[in-house]
């Protein structure tokens, strides 16, 4: 089997944070085993009962979800609605002097209701 050395050093190191986990509204991981894991969780009503949404389900039944521009490495950004209230989440990354390893990142996350 051929190492793959173009996948090494500053490549890797720009993949090691990002949104890495499938099936949640939003999740932030690095590339590693024990990683620290950050998230979206919120609890929505329905029919007078509190749901709450942090996994992708259809029962969900979100009119909209996710990401309407990302480019795999370094920022995103997604608009939920959930029924009349509309949740926009922004990743961002970046690699400065001082930074550790993978980069700096955040997350902002902007709430609209009607």
């Amino acid at each position: 089997m051929n190492w793959l050395w173009q996948f090494e050093g500053e490549h890797r190191e720009s993949l090691y944070w990002g949104t890495y986990r499938p099936h949640v509204y939003l999740g932030i991981r690095a590339r590693t085993p024990r990683s620290l894991i950050a998230g979206l969780m919120w609890i929505g009503v329905k029919d007078g009962r509190y749901l709450n949404r942090h996994v992708c389900q259809d029962s969900d039944e979100l009119s909209t979800y996710g990401w309407t521009h990302h480019n795999g490495r370094d920022f995103g950004h997604q608009v939920l609605v959930d029924q009349s209230m509309t949740l926009a989440t922004s990743f961002l990354k970046s690699k400065v002097d001082g930074s550790g390893y993978g980069g700096d990142w955040a997350v902002q996350i902007d709430v609209q209701s009607e």
